[in-house]
């Protein structure tokens, strides 16, 4: 079989979501608890680079910042893996504009997924749907 990767994890169910690695990817991020260098953003909605890993690549994407200080960054191209409680951070040209934690709350999945357990919470198996249902037995 193929294999299989967390696309999401949900603490308040006890669920792991599991998806392919193209369920990985995404062009949009989510991002709170940001602090901005010169104390406040340069605009309300602006292009930037930013990345969302260390090793990363700075990556052309659209900021805006919401009313209530959230962001939302729009990738020009999907990227691989943008992972809740990682930061993100914004830069125009060599220049860090500021950054922040990305948020889990607003994360859209592609994939739907069921965890099924026993009553002793054993792992059963996991079904997802994306055109066609699909059980993968653990």
């Amino acid at each position: 079989g193929e294999p299989l990767y967390v696309v999401k994890i949900c603490p308040e169910t006890n669920e792991v979501v599991l998806g392919r690695d193209t369920d990985l990817y995404t062009r949009e991020a989510h991002v709170g608890d940001v602090r901005w260098i010169l104390g406040a953003p340069p605009r309300s909605r602006f292009r930037c680079r930013a990345k969302t890993r260390y090793r990363q690549p700075e990556r052309d994407a659209t900021l805006t910042v919401a009313e209530d200080g959230t962001v939302t960054l729009l990738f020009d191209e999907p990227q691989r893996a943008v992972t809740p409680g990682q930061a993100a951070v914004f830069y125009d040209g060599d220049t860090v504009l500021g950054g922040g934690k990305i948020w889990a709350d607003h994360e859209i999945l592609i994939v739907l997924v069921a965890i099924l357990k026993n009553s002793k919470h054993q792992l059963l198996g996991v079904f997802y749907f994306e055109k066609k249902y699909e059980t993968f037995v653990l």
